[in-house]
C-alpha cells in the first residue's frame, strides 16, 4: 500500500477482524501471475536430447540482428525449438486448444558453433525461462557471444551529430579476455531482456561473455545497416561463412524516430 508522509499505517494483526480483511482474499489474487505458461524445448531428433560442447555458444536476439543472421549465415535446418506451452492442467481445462507459441530455436553451425535465435515478439519477462532452458549450452560453451540490435532512437548521447546510420557497442563480462572490438556501452545506455539475462548469468557463473549491441537508424535490413556485423562476425573467434544479402524492394521500417 502506497503512503504519504506524516500517515499512520497500523499493522496487521492476526488477533483483530477489521473491514481491509474483507478485501484480502481479492488482492491475494493481484500477486498471482497472469500468465502462467511454460517454456519447453523439442528436439527434431529424439537422439540429440543430450549436452553438446561448443567453443562458441552464439545467441542473437533483435529483428535486424536476427533478420541478418538467418540471411546470411544460416545454412542449415534448426535442431531444436524451444515454444512457450500452457501447463497440462490448463491446456485440459480449456475449451478450445491453443497452439504452442515458438519462441526460439537452435542451431549447429558446425561442431564448434551452437547458435541460438530468440524472436523479438518474445517476453522479456519470461527471460529467466528462456536461459534457464540454454543454460546447459551457456555452462559448457568456453566462449558466449550475445548479438543484439535496437533502434538508434533508444541510445543516449550528448551529440547525436556525431553518431553513425549504424554503429556498434559492447559490453562483457569481468573474466573475458578476447579483443575489445568496440567501444564499451557508456551509461544510461542499458540492455534489457534475454541479452541482458544471458551476460548477467554468464557473470554469475563465470562463463567468459561479450554482448555486441547494433545501433541502427532504421530496422532496415540493408549493406549500410548490416555492415558492422558484417564486419562483426568476420573477426570472431569461429569463422564463419557469410552469404551475399539479397535486398528486396520492401523498405523495413518497423520503428521511427520522428516525432509528429
Amino acid at each position: 500500500m502506497s503512503t504519504f508522509f506524516g500517515e499512520i499505517v497500523q499493522r496487521p494483526s492476526r488477533a483483530f477482524w477489521d473491514e481491509e480483511d474483507e478485501s484480502s482474499d481479492d488482492d491475494s489474487n493481484v500477486n498471482k501471475p497472469l500468465d502462467s505458461n511454460e517454456l519447453t524445448m523439442k528436439w527434431k531428433n529424439e537422439e540429440n536430447q543430450k549436452i553438446y560442447s561448443a567453443e562458441l555458444f552464439l545467441l542473437v536476439n533483435g529483428y535486424v540482428a536476427e533478420e541478418y543472421v538467418k540471411r546470411v549465415i544460416l545454412n542449415k535446418d534448426a535442431v531444436a525449438n524451444i515454444y512457450e506451452t500452457q501447463p497440462k492442467e490448463k491446456s485440459n481445462q480449456s475449451s478450445q486448444s491453443k497452439l504452442d507459441a515458438e519462441v526460439a530455436q537452435l542451431y549447429f553451425l558446425d561442431s564448434n558453433v551452437l547458435l541460438c535465435t530468440c524472436k523479438t515478439t518474445f517476453d522479456v519477462t519470461k527471460s529467466s525461462q528462456l536461459i534457464e532452458q540454454i543454460s546447459p549450452f551457456l555452462r559448457e560453451a568456453k566462449q558466449v557471444i550475445i548479438l543484439t540490435s535496437h533502434s538508434a532512437g533508444s541510445y543516449f548521447h550528448e551529440d547525436r551529430s556525431e553518431l553513425s546510420l549504424s554503429f556498434l557497442k559492447q559490453l562483457q563480462t569481468d573474466n573475458y579476455l578476447g579483443a575489445k572490438l568496440y567501444g564499451h556501452l557508456e551509461q544510461p545506455n542499458t540492455v534489457t531482456g534475454v541479452p541482458a539475462q544471458a551476460l548477467s548469468w554468464c557473470q554469475v557463473f563465470k562463463v567468459p561473455a561479450v554482448a555486441y549491441i547494433l545501433y541502427t537508424d532504421c530496422e532496415q535490413v540493408d549493406s549500410i545497416t548490416t555492415e558492422p556485423l558484417r564486419q562483426l562476425v568476420s573477426k570472431l573467434p569461429v569463422k564463419l561463412s557469410q552469404k551475399g544479402l539479397i535486398f528486396s524492394n520492401e523498405r523495413i521500417a518497423r520503428t521511427s524516430n520522428l516525432y509528429m
